[in-house]
C-alpha cells in the first residue's frame, strides 16, 4: 500500500478558527474538518471548554505533499506570533485519492 496523502490534525484555540480555515482556502485545500475539543491536557496544563473563547479546536484535513509544505510555512509564521498551537502529520492512504487534493 502506498501512502499517498498527508493528514494534518492541527489544534489551536477556537479564536484562531477563522484564520485556520482563511488559511486552507488560501493554500488551496479542498476539504477540512473542524472539531470542538472538550477537554485535553499537555505541556499548558489542563484545557476545558468551560470558559467562552478558552477552548481548543480540532483542524483536519487530509491533502497532498505540496499543500502541506504550503501549510505548514504558513503556520510556522502563525507560531512564530507566539500563537500556542501543535501540528501533527501522519502519511494516510484514501481509498478515493481524487477526492483529496
Amino acid at each position: 500500500m502506498e501512502y499517498n496523502r498527508k493528514q494534518v490534525n492541527i489544534i489551536v484555540n477556537s479564536a484562531l478558527e477563522a484564520k485556520m480555515v482563511r488559511l486552507a482556502n488560501r493554500v488551496g485545500v479542498s476539504g477540512y474538518s473542524i472539531t470542538p475539543m472538550r477537554t485535553g491536557q499537555g505541556s499548558t496544563g489542563l484545557q476545558t471548554s468551560s470558559s467562552e473563547g478558552d477552548s481548543n479546536i480540532l483542524f483536519m484535513m487530509i491533502i497532498t505533499f505540496d499543500k502541506m509544505e504550503q501549510m505548514i510555512a504558513e503556520i510556522q509564521k502563525i507560531k512564530d506570533r507566539s500563537y500556542p498551537l501543535r501540528v501533527f502529520i501522519n502519511d494516510t492512504y484514501v481509498m478515493d485519492e481524487k477526492d483529496f487534493h
